[in-house]
């Protein structure tokens, strides 16, 4: 049986990571400081904030890739630009820009 962290602790790490995308809890939870949780509501928290995480990671890979792609885009324009003004010469100074 896989051995589970302190859930207390659990709970608070992923209370602030809550609370630093704009998740705030429900007053309950405020009032029982996040503690007290029965099994079933300890549960039921620890989903959401596991899907909560789970969007913002594929959000923050989302945005890796739009970036990396205009990154592209802009390497593959300047080349163009590069090449058709300059002939090779422009190609070799693009290449070694890119570096």
């Amino acid at each position: 049986m896989k051995a589970r962290p302190n859930k207390s602790v659990e709970i608070s790490k992923c209370s602030k990571r809550l609370s630093e995308v704009g998740f705030e809890p429900t007053p309950s939870h405020e009032d029982q400081n996040l503690r007290h949780f029965l099994p079933e509501e300890d549960d039921k928290f620890l989903e959401r904030v596991r899907a909560v995480v789970e969007e913002e990671k594929h959000r923050a890979m989302a945005a890796a890739e739009i970036d990396a792609a205009k990154g592209a885009i802009a390497t593959a324009g300047e080349s163009r630009e590069a090449i058709q003004s300059g002939g090779l010469h422009s190609k070799v100074q693009v290449m070694i820009k890119m570096e």
